[in-house]
């Protein structure tokens, strides 16, 4: 019967760390799977930003190679270097339309259109002006030992039906016109400062969703605890109660087994099975102990209505009763009318013994009784 029970409730404590540990299981996974997606955002949106700095500084590059050449074109007038402008006028807008489609948020539609622009600006405006003085040069028409950059300046577009006003070209000076193309460092490097800071506030994010995850897993981890214990201290609070009752009504049961016991309403588990077998056990020996003083009573009333007198010692805890006739004998009042039992001796034996003539042999023949029966 133990082994039972131990087995028994053993699997209702094994079920509920069975429960705990899915909840711990499944909050995990879905704490990694929220990490990961995270971190898989975040690497992608890194990786986008790394791509678009790679590529703002070819771009920069091609720009800055495509000014070289152009120079050395009109310094040398060779038609190679020229050639090799093509070229990088043909990467810079392949490279600038990348950037046009790729463009999501407002920076990058800013540096996109900025782009498109000083291109613009750059292959209608200044290559044709430094390409007619290159020929006009070569003509004989300009007769200079050294570049005279207000000199180019004459063969500059009019450019007066122009609406954009983000970059300024003033056609009467070359120089001018030379320090409004510096405005397409700054442009890419405003771009590249623009990447770096997104690139930290993508880790800055990083790192919160990190320690984010760490107190959800925690939070949802306590909440589940939480919630075991909500939901299961009814009930073990229950069980407790019903095991103490079941040992208190044994120990009643044990010392009297017509004690009064706690009520018991059995649970729907192994212990509640336990708590209605004791109860059924309870009315059984109820029953047992009624009939067996039942019993008790019609031998005690038989035993008084004999005429012999007659001794009755119980083996384990050696008390004497007598019968009525053992009083009649001894010309003692009867110590109760009530007859249902026999008559406690204990305070009178040795009174009674006084009377008899030989006590030792009494002994020996009471004794031989107890041992041979």
């Amino acid at each position: 019967m133990k082994r039972w029970i131990e087995q028994r409730i053993s699997r209702q404590v094994m079920t509920i760390f069975y429960i705990l540990i899915a909840l711990v299981t499944l909050t995990s996974i879905g704490t990694y799977f929220y990490t990961q997606q995270s971190i898989q955002e975040t690497t992608v949106k890194l990786e986008r930003i790394s791509e678009q700095r790679a590529r703002a500084t070819d771009l920069f590059e091609t720009w800055q190679s495509m000014q070289y050449e152009l120079r050395g074109h009109v310094l040398l007038g060779e038609r190679a270097l020229l050639e090799e402008v093509r070229t990088a006028q043909t990467n810079i807008d392949e490279q600038t339309t990348w950037f046009e489609e790729q463009a999501r948020n407002a920076e990058e539609v800013q540096f996109a259109e900025d782009a498109r622009l000083l291109f613009s600006i750059y292959t209608t405006r200044v290559m044709p002006a430094l390409e007619q003085y290159v020929i006009a040069k070569q003509a004989g028409e300009i007769d200079e030992s050294f570049l005279q950059m207000r000199t180019v300046g004459q063969f500059m577009p009019k450019n007066e039906t122009s609406t954009q006003t983000r970059f300024k070209l003033n056609s009467s000076s070359a120089a001018d016109m030379s320090a409004s193309i510096v405005d397409m460092e700054s442009v890419f490097t405003d771009y590249r400062q623009n990447l770096d800071f997104q690139e930290s506030e993508l880790r800055d994010a990083l790192s919160k969703q990190l320690v984010k995850a760490q107190w959800m897993w925690l939070l949802i981890l306590l909440g589940a605890l939480f919630i075991l214990f909500v939901g299961l201290q009814p009930y073990i609070l229950r069980l407790t109660n019903q095991l103490q009752t079941l040992m208190v009504n044994s120990e009643r049961l044990a010392s009297n087994p017509s004690a009064t016991l706690i009520p018991i309403k059995p649970l729907q588990n192994e212990v509640g099975q336990l708590s209605k077998a004791f109860n059924e056990m309870a009315t059984s020996l109820r029953s047992q102990q009624d009939q067996v003083d039942l019993e008790r009573e019609k031998t005690a009333r038989i035993l008084h209505t004999m005429r012999d007198s007659i001794v009755y010692t119980e083996l384990k805890t050696n008390e004497r009763f007598g019968n009525s006739a053992l009083f009649d004998l001894y010309d003692h009042p009867i110590p109760t009318t009530e007859r249902g039992s026999l008559y406690p001796i204990a305070m009178y034996y040795p009174m009674f013994m006084n009377q008899i003539d030989d006590q030792e042999g009494l002994n020996r023949f009471t004794k031989r009784a107890k041992e041979e029966g």
